[in-house]
């Protein structure tokens, strides 16, 4: 059985940009945010082909929703300190919430109580 993981944003790019090798996420039941979705859908000069390959890649994961209780948490963890970012304590949220761990090389998810962080080798 696969290990559910929620993946975040940067580490998407990383996969997009070949910095971070597909394969590594194969052993992965991959859950991803509509937060990270959006951001993803986002990225500027992006190519009908490349908006094509994300959606393709969505195909692949669980889509996640944010709730109230993954949207309240959020706005408590951003009021902390130091100040952090709203997308990030969303996609932060929802690893707690659902008890997932956060597969990520993003150093603005260090140090939220409760989260568990995973960082692959790459």
């Amino acid at each position: 059985m696969l290990e559910p993981v929620l993946i975040d944003t940067n580490f998407c790019i990383g996969v997009i940009n070949g910095r971070i090798h597909p394969s590594v996420l194969d052993s992965f039941n991959l859950h991803i945010s509509v937060i990270s979705c959006s951001e993803l859908y986002a990225l500027r000069g992006m190519s009908l082909k490349e908006e094509d390959d994300i959606k393709s890649f969505f195909d692949t994961c669980i889509i996640l929703p944010v709730t109230l209780p993954i949207a309240l948490q959020a706005g408590k963890l951003s009021r902390t300190r130091p100040p952090r970012r709203l997308p990030d304590m969303l996609i932060a949220s929802t690893a707690i919430q659902l008890g997932l761990p956060l597969i990520t090389d993003d150093k603005a998810f260090r140090g939220i109580p409760g989260l568990n962080v995973f960082c692959l080798k790459t």
